[in-house]
């Protein structure tokens, strides 16, 4: 947790709890995941933009609704190690950004499940793709970004991108990097875009099962756009 809040964020953050309490569906979701801050050892600010967060083991640590944000993260509230999995999240996005940047996490549609496809579905009842939430996340995340100022903006997630770009107003594509496997099929890896002037880069999942030489071209890639 921060030791100062910007008046914003926090405006946000409540904007965001009083909005979940609208909705039934959002709050049966374990928690809404927001500006949660990876602070780093330089001032240059970095930001991860998930799809939504997972559940992995999140109910045994505590009961829900609740959150994982610079203000409130249950994970540390109730005494607990980040579970497996967001262990393993954080420890990718360093891997790829490095260790000089504060990295900010957010998500593209805030609220928790099990997975983003069927159990999504069956939480919510509607599809990620068509959840009626997305110009609230879509708003909220758009002053985030404005507030930080990230260096660089990475969506792990590569089909993410054929939608996206679209409800963001991104604009075309600027760049792509994509290769023929052994089998002879095209894998798309980077995608590339630009949000006031921000590179906004979709990559491959890093949970997928990345080759040695996948995680090393993302790396490499990204690298181009951090501040050494």
């Amino acid at each position: 947790m921060k030791d100062f809040i910007n008046s914003d964020i926090k405006d946000n953050l409540q904007k965001i709890r009083d909005y979940r309490d609208q909705y039934p569906e959002l709050l049966k979701a374990h928690h809404f995941t927001y500006d949660l801050v990876d602070e780093g050892d330089g001032t240059q600010n970095y930001m991860v933009m998930g799809k939504n967060p997972g559940e992995s083991g999140s109910w045994k640590i505590c009961d829900g609704p609740t959150e994982e944000t610079s203000e409130y993260d249950f994970f540390i509230e109730n005494g607990e190690n980040k579970n497996r999995s967001a262990v393993k999240w954080n420890k990718a996005a360093r891997n790829y950004l490095g260790d000089l940047g504060n990295i900010v996490f957010t998500n593209f549609f805030f609220w928790s499940s099990k997975d983003s496809h069927q159990a999504f579905k069956n939480r919510f009842e509607y599809t990620f793709k068509q959840n009626k939430h997305f110009d609230f996340c879509i708003k909220m995340n758009q002053s985030l970004i404005k507030h930080y100022k990230p260096e660089i903006i990475v969506a792990p997630g590569i089909p993410l991108a054929d939608y996206i770009p679209e409800r963001y107003g991104f604009g075309s594509c600027k760049d792509e990097v994509s290769y023929q496997d052994d089998r002879g099929s095209t894998q798309r890896l980077i995608k590339l875009y630009f949000y006031n002037e921000i590179p906004f880069i979709f990559t491959k999942h890093w949970s997928a099962r990345l080759n040695k030489e996948e995680k090393n071209k993302i790396k490499q890639y990204l690298e181009n756009y951090l501040v050494s």
